[in-house]
């Protein structure tokens, strides 16, 4: 059976879990940090709000987790101390700010009264299989925005179709500047927005 939960919730210490899916699920960049997965998992075990992620857990492991905060602010708060200590200075100190500015940067539509949806992470056994879609509509049930955002690229269709079967629609899309490099051409801007009556839960 499949429970989801807050994080800060869990009875046991769970940043290592989270640290290591965070790390699978976002490793085709966080590889150019570091491809040492043991300095990428100090660097981030600290990171994560714990109060701000649900997680999805199955015979006590965690297989998925997904943030949410305010849309100008992070679900994540880096320590440049953290980076500089794993990294070494110079490399610790570019890799915060490259983050810092980042997962801070200005997107369509943000507000303070408006939530935004980030680090979508299922475990690779687990995709396919509706586990953040479950995640995120709890999220809903639980969190008072009427008004959720969140950013993917064009390029992730799978994550594209599963958030528009949730009830988020597109609402704007920005051009990459460095398509060929990345492989990216827009970056993708999707709403949802509750009814007056909605729980949430479609």
């Amino acid at each position: 059976m499949i429970e989801i939960k807050r994080a800060s919730d869990c009875v046991n210490d769970i940043r290592g879990e989270m640290t290591e899916l965070f790390i699978e699920g976002f490793w085709h960049l966080l590889q150019l940090l570091s491809k040492d997965r043991n300095k990428l998992k100090a660097v981030f075990y600290h990171t994560f709000l714990l109060d701000k992620f649900f997680v999805a857990v199955e015979n006590g492991k965690v297989i998925g987790m997904v943030g949410y905060a305010e849309s100008t602010k992070s679900s994540l708060h880096l320590d440049k101390h953290e980076f500089k200590k794993h990294l070494g200075f110079f490399k610790g100190m570019l890799s915060y700010y490259i983050l810092k500015k980042e997962f801070r940067k200005i997107i369509p539509g943000m507000k303070d009264s408006i939530g935004k949806i980030e680090f979508v992470v299922v475990t690779k056994e687990q995709r396919g299989k509706g586990i953040a879609a479950k995640i995120i509509r709890h999220i809903f049930t639980e969190v008072e925005y009427q008004e959720f955002i969140l950013e993917t690229t064009d390029t992730n269709i799978p994550a594209i179709t599963a958030y528009k079967k949730i009830g988020f629609k597109e609402y704007d899309r920005l051009k990459q500047k460095y398509a060929k490099q990345s492989g990216i051409n827009y970056f993708i801007y999707l709403k949802y927005t509750k009814s007056t009556n909605d729980t949430g839960v479609i």
